[in-house]
């Protein structure tokens, strides 16, 4: 069975998975636009037909010059369709079997549903978004969702959006992300807090983008309230991002800058080496009109090297966390709240063993590479040769 599957970029934690059934099915990997730099060392490292298809030569010139850049009609629209010719003639004259895009509002979906005819291919479709977004594309969701033959979902929030767009349940397959349980694993090594100067400290660690949804200025704020009683706290923040400078300044401004460390991005594959120095990982997201957080990645990253969590009920964040068991739910900005459950795990040892066991334990069942990949070789194969 030969599979063709279409992304803007391939994130590692997406395509690992992918790549483990390649023994079974024939896979390529195109990419429809500029990978971010930080994911240049893993495309280059692995082992797969990896085709990057080029921008249409107006959309290039559109997306050079910065005042149409940040225009979000142009980002979202002309992104995609610059390779609408591209996506038609390589499912056409490739004759896959099954063509996997990404997200139901995206020329790339629709392109590959323009080349049935003509190539009898199978589409599915991964769908993240769990918000009816964006308004102007209705007519092209429309007939996606209509002429689609499956959806993919990482979360039942993304799903039941779907079903709320008029998606037939039947089409809507909720197959979790999924991690690596032995690379990420209470077994690791790191270096990292005789590194930092932290060996005798409670880490309270953040991994993620550094922008205003994520709420971090409500973490840093709640941690000041930290501090106030766990004395040999510290907060490890690691990430990049436009937010950077202004947390910076908000953490001098707290008077807590001394004991909060921020870290640029590290490697996918060496991640693990900063999640086992968590003792409490923390992710406190707010939704905003746009956006709400649509998985999590991080959180079970966390769990299955046995670290508790703290996490805001916003998105598919509650369908990873079991609150009171794998870690603790909050109210999205409220710094008390979430204050009050970091430390509550930062002063108990056996609670935070407890609950970081509990949250291994669920990975494992639902979010392993053994969990989930045999639902993503069931779902390719229900169409086929």
């Amino acid at each position: 069975m030969k599979i063709a599957v279409f992304r803007s970029f391939f994130s590692p934690w997406e395509m690992e998975p992918l790549k483990l059934l390649m023994d079974e099915f024939e896979i390529d990997f195109y990419i429809t636009s500029s990978p971010p730099d930080e994911y240049m060392p893993f495309l280059k490292g692995i082992k797969a037909n990896v085709v990057t298809l080029p921008y249409g030569g107006l959309t290039k010139a559109f997306m050079n010059n910065w005042r149409f850049k940040k225009l979000v009609v142009f980002r979202t629209i002309l992104l995609d369709s610059s390779i609408k010719p591209h996506i038609f003639e390589v499912v056409r004259r490739r004759k896959y079997h099954v063509v996997d895009t990404i997200e139901n509002y995206t020329y790339s979906s629709l392109q590959a549903l323009m080349s049935k005819p003509f190539s009898k291919t199978h589409t599915v479709v991964m769908s993240w978004e769990n918000m009816v977004f964006p308004p102007w594309r209705f007519g092209l969701r429309y007939m996606v969702n209509k002429w689609a033959d499956a959806f993919r979902v990482p979360s039942l929030t993304a799903k039941w959006r779907l079903i709320a767009e008029g998606v037939k349940p039947d089409k809507v397959h909720f197959i979790p992300a999924c991690v690596g349980t032995k690379r990420f694993s209470p077994q690791v090594k790191s270096g990292l807090k005789k590194k930092l100067g932290i060996e005798d400290k409670l880490v309270t660690l953040y991994i993620g983008r550094l922008s205003p949804e994520k709420g971090l200025q409500y973490l840093l704020r709640a941690f000041a309230k930290v501090t106030n009683v766990v004395s040999h706290a510290v907060l490890v923040i690691v990430g990049k991002g436009p937010f950077k400078i202004e947390l910076q300044k908000l953490a001098m401004d707290l008077g807590i800058i001394g004991c909060v460390f921020f870290l640029d991005s590290v490697s996918y594959y060496r991640v693990q080496e900063v999640h086992i120095i968590s003792d409490v990982t923390v992710l406190p997201s707010i939704p905003t009109k746009s956006w709400m957080e649509q998985f999590g990645y991080v959180l079970v990253e966390a769990m299955a090297c046995g670290k508790p969590v703290v996490a805001s009920r916003s998105g598919a964040i509650p369908e990873i966390v079991v609150d009171n068991k794998t870690g603790f739910l909050t109210k999205p900005r409220d710094v008390n709240d979430l204050a009050e459950k970091i430390k509550t795990l930062l002063s108990d040892e056996k609670l935070r063993k407890e609950m970081g066991c509990k949250g291994r334990a669920k990975v494992e069942t639902e979010f392993s590479y053994e969990a989930v990949i045999p639902q993503l070789r069931e779902l390719y194969r229900s169409f086929g040769e």
